[in-house]
Parts: structure tokens; C-alpha cells; sequence
């Protein structure tokens, strides 16, 4: 195996152990159990993300989420904004309304524009 190849292999390995994503570098980290299940909770004032630590088997997705908002208020001790959780059975993210922070506006972005083809 190549050094540049090792170098790269490593770098990844490193990422992937990483607590949170991106967005959240530099914010604050929580652990919080709610209704048996263990998040890894990671925040700034503006967004958070919930990482399911607890081995279940075949867990609702929909309770999952329930538990995931949960934990991200317990953590942050902010209010998860009406509409802006989005997760799955293992992740899930959102954007927070915190006291002392201004109002978040979220703004969709276009990322890909379908073809409409003319009648």
C-alpha cells in the first residue's frame, strides 16, 4: 500500500469517529437518554443533531425522532423550530430556537432545477 494511499485511508478512518457533523464544529456535546434510547447530542445556537448511541432492535422511526427532539431540547436547553427536524432511526437534525439568539429564517436552496419540457 502506497503512503498516499495509508495517509488517505487514515484521514478517513479519523473522520468518521468524529462526534459531529460540519456545520456543528465548535459547538457544544451532550449525552441524554430519553425513553431508553442514548443520544449523542451536538449543538451550537443555531442547529443540532442527535446521534442514537443505544443498540435497539428494529426501533419505530417516528418514536425514534419523538426521542431525538427530546434529547436535543434536554441538551441545548433551546426549542426545536416547528418543522425543521428531519431524521431517521439513528440521526437526526434540526434548527433551534434559542433564547438570546436572533430568529432563525430558513431559506431553501435550489440545488438542482428539473427539466420542464414545453406543451
Amino acid at each position: 500500500m502506497s503512503q498516499r494511499s495509508f495517509a488517505g485511508l487514515a484521514a478517513l478512518g479519523l473522520a468518521a469517529c468524529a462526534p459531529h457533523s460540519l456545520p456543528l464544529h465548535g459547538g457544544q456535546s451532550a449525552e441524554v437518554e430519553v425513553g431508553g434510547s442514548v443520544f449523542l447530542v451536538s449543538y451550537t445556537g443555531t442547529r443540532a443533531e442527535a446521534t442514537r448511541i443505544s443498540h435497539e432492535r428494529h426501533p419505530d422511526r417516528m418514536a425514534m425522532l419523538s426521542r431525538a427532539l427530546q434529547a436535543i431540547e434536554a441538551a441545548s436547553g433551546c426549542k426545536v423550530l416547528p418543522g425543521t427536524l428531519y431524521g431517521d432511526w439513528s440521526l437526526a437534525e434540526a434548527y433551534l430556537d434559542c433564547p438570546g439568539t436572533p430568529p432563525q429564517t430558513i431559506r431553501p436552496v435550489l440545488t438542482h432545477r428539473p427539466r420542464v419540457n414545453a406543451l
